[in-house]
């Protein structure tokens, strides 16, 4: 069987105003290369030199090259009726489609395929897929380079097939024969039939343990290293941490604790097997859950590679009860699976549970606590129209209140007691009542209805038309004690762990006379600095902006520049999807710069193991990042001093913490705002800072 590789490189991403500049098709079979076609395409306006920088190709190259109109009939002959292989193959037809050249071939996408057959990597991209598992051919950003990395990878995961358990080759088969689509008819071809086996099953906690309750007891407040205290404890124990701890700890130390409705339950999945027709979406799912069975028992959500429809069409495949594998080794969680587990009292009893204690806690105490009316959990392992048109008809509501008076808007629409009570609102209500599978779901909704005063009730609008209803009590925060929780009879003793980067002490200094972040001037003043600042680096720097825009113009000023030094600046929603990024600084040898918000380094983690110097542009001047926080700011009018000034110092704090324990010797901190000591907001943000953290200028 023989296969086209293609790849394209653009001016940009956008269909309606980037164009084509380089076209390349590589013809192959399962074994072997055996022919390609290149061609730049004319393009005589200056290229992006952003483009440029990525892919090497200048108006030299394609102001005589042919028009893409001329080189059409040449890309189709070449290609043929041969299936097309791409990784996202969809943006290089529809950009050909777009401009005029209508490949019809059957294509084949080997990024779903990726996400079916590795785990454990930061990212899915060609890039990082490549440099992980590729021996010859690697992707540069130029099209021939790119299909020839691309068909290399493509062998490597007919070789990962080719060596599946024959159990898993099997029930592959039996999803493949059903799915009424030509990426499944294509790798049906490609796999071996395999042999019916059984698939193992797990064991779990009896239910007479898991609803134990124990005597309430105080808690206490003491010092440890996790990896020791893990070691020296059985199952017994529930270790509670974050995921910087998380990345430090041996895997096979320890048993996850799973979150709720996230088991995949055998009986659904063989039940589903049975269909008569299985679509695109649900094929993926499928084969991605069948090869797990096989390697592990149970299996969870998180065990998965989810992507795009996943999420929604995962929920037919979930366990309704909530069970814990039995295990001879201590349980471990994070802090938010810990208190939604609490929160839905499905939490089992311990002899002893180790707390790490975070700054922002409260904030996922919050998260944890806030409710869901969406359509996957209103159908709960069915399909039914009426749920869609319901949560259809919900977020056009959303839309509508944002034009009007009678609601507040943050990053959802916030629903007021005379926008939430309206025949509208009730009737969509009463129609996802009545025609939701789930008793839970139908018994929080008669619970809002009648108490809808004690809540902070909002839509979130969604990229595919279906709303969520979420919401939260209006007072949740109140609840919010370790003391409390540790009274609630779920372990015979409860400690706090301090987080060991907080007792050393560092250093956050401020140059002097620093242009003003209100000045127009700040953002080039900014880049002129950090270049001289990081123009020696030799290994890794972080850079926090608060404000997107900060981010772009440090980009657009500085990543040519640092390129010519060798030094990759890697930029949040520039440089790469987030895995992306991440992976490259954990692999790059070169020097690197992390330039992003304080969000995406506080809650995705980077390791940055060689890292010397941190930057924070401004005061990240917000609340935390949840609705509930701006509901009370605006019915708070001192919100200023109790919320935004603690708020932005728990941040700064929070940064240098994180920062700290991934390079413990490290103790460079510079924050590029002179307001914390010419504002009066400024010096109160300084007095809220940890004893940890002395404040200093500099020249």
């Amino acid at each position: 069987m023989e296969f086209i590789c293609l790849d394209i490189e653009t001016t940009g991403l956008d269909l309606e105003t980037a164009e084509i500049i380089e076209v390349a098709a590589v013809r192959f079979n399962r074994t072997e290369i055996l022919g390609s076609y290149q061609t730049f395409v004319n393009y005589t306006k200056p290229i992006p030199e952003i483009v440029e920088h990525l892919t090497g190709i200048n108006v030299e190259m394609t102001k005589d090259a042919p028009h893409l109109h001329e080189v059409k009939q040449a890309i189709l002959d070449f290609c043929g009726d041969a299936p097309i292989v791409g990784h996202n193959i969809n943006f290089d037809i529809n950009f050909l489609r777009a401009k005029g050249v209508d490949l019809q071939n059957t294509l084949f996408d080997t990024l779903p395929l990726s996400h079916i057959l590795v785990k454990d990597i930061a990212s899915h991209s060609l890039e990082v897929l490549c440099r992980t598992f590729n021996k010859t051919y690697f992707p540069n950003h130029r099209a021939e380079d790119d299909c020839n990395a691309n068909i290399e990878l493509f062998w490597l995961f007919l070789n990962k097939i080719e060596n599946l358990p024959v159990s898993t080759s099997y029930i592959w088969n039996q999803i493949l024969i059903k799915s009424n689509n030509q990426w499944g008819e294509i790798l049906l071809d490609l796999i071996p039939e395999g042999q019916e086996s059984e698939i193992p099953k797990a064991s779990f906690l009896s239910a007479d343990i898991t609803q134990q309750k124990l005597e309430p007891i105080e808690f206490s407040e003491l010092n440890l290293n996790y990896q020791e205290a893990i070691k020296s404890h059985s199952n017994d124990t529930l270790f509670i941490t974050t995921q910087t701890t998380f990345k430090k700890l041996d895997p096979n130390s320890y048993t996850p604790l799973p979150e709720s409705n996230s088991e995949i339950s055998l009986t659904k999945f063989q039940n589903y097997l049975q269909k008569d027709e299985i679509t695109y979406e649900e094929t993926i799912l499928l084969l991605k859950i069948a090869k797990l069975l096989n390697e592990k028992s149970p299996v969870y959500r998180e065990d998965l590679n989810l992507f795009g429809d996943d999420y929604h069409n995962l929920n037919y495949f979930t366990e309704d009860e909530y069970r814990v594998p039995t295990s001879q080794k201590p349980y471990l969680t994070n802090h938010f699976t810990f208190f939604k587990l609490l929160a839905e009292n499905k939490l089992i009893s311990f002899k002893n549970i180790y707390f790490e204690d975070i700054d922002y806690a409260e904030e996922t105490f919050v998260r944890a606590n806030e409710k869901q009316i969406s359509l996957s959990k209103a159908e709960f392992g069915t399909q039914n129209l009426n749920l869609a048109l319901a949560f259809r008809e919900l977020q056009k509501v959303a839309t509508r209140l944002k034009a009007t008076d009678n609601a507040e808007f943050y990053e959802a629409t916030l629903l007021t007691n005379l926008t939430f009570n309206t025949p509208e609102i009730t009737e969509i209500l009463e129609t996802i009542q009545q025609n939701s599978a789930n008793p839970e779901l139908k018994a929080n909704l008669t619970d809002l209805k009648v108490n809808f005063n004690k809540y902070l009730i909002w839509i979130r609008e969604n990229n595919d038309g279906i709303a969520t209803l979420s919401y939260v009590n209006k007072n949740i925060d109140l609840d919010f004690n370790l003391e409390r929780i540790a009274q609630t009879g779920i372990c015979q003793n409860f400690y706090t762990v301090k987080d060991q980067s907080q007792n050393q002490t560092v250093s956050l200094q401020v140059p002097n006379d620093f242009a003003d972040p209100n000045d127009y001037a700040f953002n080039q003043v900014c880049a002129d600095y950090l270049f001289e600042e990081l123009k020696d680096l030799e290994g890794q720097a972080l850079v926090i902006c608060p404000a997107k825009v900060i981010i772009n113009s440090l980009h657009k000023n500085l990543a040519l520049k640092f390129n010519a030094l060798g030094i990759n600046l890697l930029t949040q929603d520039i440089g790469g999807s987030k895995g992306k990024i991440l992976s490259n600084l954990e692999n790059n040898e070169a020097p690197s710069i992390l330039v992003c918000t304080q969000y995406f380094f506080l809650r995705n983690y980077p390791e940055m193991k060689s890292l010397q110097k941190v930057y924070i542009t401004k005061f990240p001047m917000s609340l935390p990042n949840h609705i509930f926080y701006e509901f009370k700011k605006s019915t708070n009018p001192n919100s200023f001093s109790e919320l935004l000034v603690p708020s932005t110092a728990q941040t700064i704090a929070q940064i240098i913490n994180q920062a700290k324990s991934e390079n413990p010797a490290l103790d460079y901190f510079r924050l590029l705002d002179t307001r914390i000591f010419t504002k009066n907001w400024g010096v109160d943000i300084s007095n809220h800072f940890p004893n940890n953290i002395v404040l200093s200028s500099c020249q």
